[in-house]
């Protein structure tokens, strides 16, 4: 793991230049300070957005996983950011970390999904399920440590993104408290700065490099893909702990009834049946 304090950048004479030839050796490495300044920005969104949820009313698994997905997802952009920053040789390991901490974050907002969607439900083996979520979870935690696969991270952060927003969604479309459509929306956003960091890394990162930018649209490379993708998906984690402080999800309202089989659904703020075969 190489460190030094002149870092290899993108050689902005041979840009200046108009691109002459082929890029100089060693300087392809999106080492830019859009990017690792960004990287520090979801960080400190990340902490903040902790401080919010811890003083929120959410209570239990509520509040415990996510607190922990703002702090690891935090700490594993904040981690990058030291990538880009400080290290451009031999990224293995501080890359693994970065990417284990994200995944931890992840595995935190998967089980949150499942917590809520199990809560709506009435679901009596909400532990078991969570449990089993975050042992899985703890498994490609340890894969990514060993195989640094970018892959299996987006993989990953992508299903538990879209798994939130439709469980955020259900919530919402059944009038239950929390603000459900805010934090759908986050999640939405999350989804769409990823979006953006794929769509406009072949023209706005490294690909992009040697034809100076010119089709990116963004003013690369002191501000690029990257840059964009952490500055949208920090404003994402912004309101979905705004969204938290205010209005946690609470619990619906079990229905009691005077039967041997279990309760099937629960009442939202109206007294409505929800999460049953009836609604």
């Amino acid at each position: 793991m190489a460190f030094r304090r002149d870092r290899i950048l993108y050689d902005d004479s041979w840009l200046q230049a108009d691109c002459p030839g082929d890029p100089p050796s060693g300087t392809t490495t999106d080492n830019t300070v859009g990017t690792y300044v960004t990287n520090y920005v979801v960080l400190g969104i990340g902490l903040v957005a902790c401080g919010l949820t811890l003083s929120s009313t959410a209570v239990g698994w509520q509040k415990g996983l996510t607190i922990a997905f703002f702090v690891f997802t935090g700490l594993g952009y904040g981690v990058a950011g030291l990538m880009h920053q400080f290290f451009y040789d031999d990224e293995s390991v501080i890359g693994r970390i970065s990417y284990s901490l994200v995944t931890l974050g992840t595995g935190a907002l998967q089980a949150l999904s499942a917590h809520l969607f199990c809560q709506m439900y009435s679901a009596v083996r909400e532990q078991k399920v969570i449990g089993i979520i975050l042992f899985v979870y703890g498994l490609i935690v340890i894969a990514v440590l060993i195989t640094k696969s970018a892959i299996i991270v987006l993989a990953t952060k992508l299903l538990a993104l879209i798994a939130a927003l439709v469980v955020w969604s259900a919530r919402a479309s059944k009038r239950l408290q929390g603000l459900g459509w805010l934090k759908a929306g986050a999640s939405a956003l999350m989804l769409g700065s990823i979006a953006i960091q794929l769509g406009l890394r072949g023209v706005c990162g490294d690909g992009g490099y040697p034809d100076c930018f010119r089709s990116c649209p963004l003013p690369a490379p002191h501000f690029n893909h990257n840059a964009l993708y952490h500055i949208v998906y920090a404003f994402a984690l912004a309101v979905l702990g705004v969204a938290i402080m205010i209005e946690p999800d609470k619990p619906c309202q079990k229905i009691e009834v005077e039967s041997s089989t279990p309760p099937s659904g629960c009442q939202d703020l109206n007294g409505t049946v929800v999460g049953s075969a009836e609604s």
